[in-house]
């Protein structure tokens, strides 16, 4: 269903939009639950398969994870909001069974009295003797009501308790597919600096004289992972590379800068959450507070990395040895291994 889901997306953009307004208006429908069990069920497949779309297509997958995220929050609010509404009732009903209880004792009182003059006033007790029956019942049902109210708000605290853990790790995995498809179509993609690619061959080049149409014809080019360019009018100002390996920091007479796809040169080869982590035994170096962009230019920046681990806790692990031997990751966390192939 989300190999067809992708399709179409791929083939119509429009259908998002139908998509996106069928769950927004349907979030208790079985397609929901559906999609929604396709992300949760294998993030990593999901992602994979998003990934190879064009951004835009991606753009509009991100939309409806919002709609699903803001939904499952929303679902989780309501929960929480009734539970406050039954409670403030329960607590009603408890003022109105010590009203209740306070006035039988009043009537039973009044009776007292009357039967301390009941020769005087027979038709006064055996009035108030009714008034009392009647206070009495009142009493039951106030009593009825709150042990009704008190099971009601017990089931709401149940439902929240169940159903808190899902969705909070349902929120979770769906932050962390957004915040890795997001990676994808941010502006920010490549990372520039004065240089040039190396001397050997080259995919392609052009007179595409400035970083946006340089970068453009990289984009759309299959295999293409980095680029220098000029901004002078020659033939060649734009040239396309497949590999980052030997480039120069020299500008050249015509001051170029080099730039790289932050997040080309790189194959997601597992991604781990709850049982079962995994990440690579090596891992000389540690970084906090380096997200998935930094992380995957140091590996680039090393020519002896092989492999990262990127933990959803913002921490980067470089590999050096080709991560041939697994270790056991952490069960708080999502990670992610990619393999450096440029």
């Amino acid at each position: 269903m989300l190999c067809l889901f992708l399709l179409l997306v791929q083939t119509n953009a429009v259908m998002f939009q139908h998509v996106e307004a069928h769950i927004q208006n349907n979030t208790g429908a079985p397609k929901k639950k559906q999609f929604l069990g396709s992300i949760l069920s294998d993030p990593k497949k999901f992602v994979e398969e998003a990934t190879n779309l064009d951004p835009v297509a991606v753009v509009e997958i991100i939309k409806l994870l919002d709609v699903l995220l803001v939904t499952s929050v929303e679902t989780e609010k309501d929960l929480s909001d009734t539970l406050d509404i039954k409670t403030a009732e329960s607590i009603e009903t408890g003022i109105a069974l010590s009203r209740a209880g306070d006035a039988v004792g009043i009537a039973e009182g009044v009776v007292k009295v009357a039967e301390g003059v009941l020769k005087d006033a027979k038709d006064t007790v055996d009035t108030k003797k009714e008034m009392l029956k009647a206070k009495k019942i009142l009493l039951e049902a106030a009593k009825d009501a709150h042990t009704t109210q008190i099971e009601v708000t017990q089931a709401s605290q149940d439902k929240l308790d169940k159903e808190k853990p899902d969705l909070d790790k349902e929120q979770v995995t769906l932050k962390d597919v957004k915040g890795m498809l997001g990676s994808v179509t941010d502006g920010a993609l490549f990372s520039c600096e004065a240089g040039q690619g190396s001397h050997g061959p080259k995919l392609s080049e052009n007179t595409d004289n400035s970083k946006e149409k340089c970068e453009h014809h990289c984009r759309s080019t299959d295999g293409c992972i980095a680029f220098d360019y000029t901004t002078e009018d020659i033939s060649n100002a734009c040239r396309l590379y497949s590999s980052i390996g030997h480039s120069r920091t020299d500008p050249g007479v015509h001051g170029r800068q080099f730039c790289v796809w932050k997040h080309r040169g790189y194959k997601m080869i597992k991604m781990a959450n709850q049982d079962g982590q995994k990440m690579c035994a090596d891992r000389d170096t540690t970084d906090k507070g380096c997200d998935l962009s930094c992380c995957q230019q140091q590996c680039l920046d090393n020519v002896d990395c092989t492999h990262i681990t990127w933990f959803s806790d913002i921490n980067c692990r470089m590999s050096f040895t080709g991560c041939k031997v697994w270790a056991q990751g952490y069960s708080s966390l999502t990670q992610w291994i990619y393999k450096k192939e440029a």
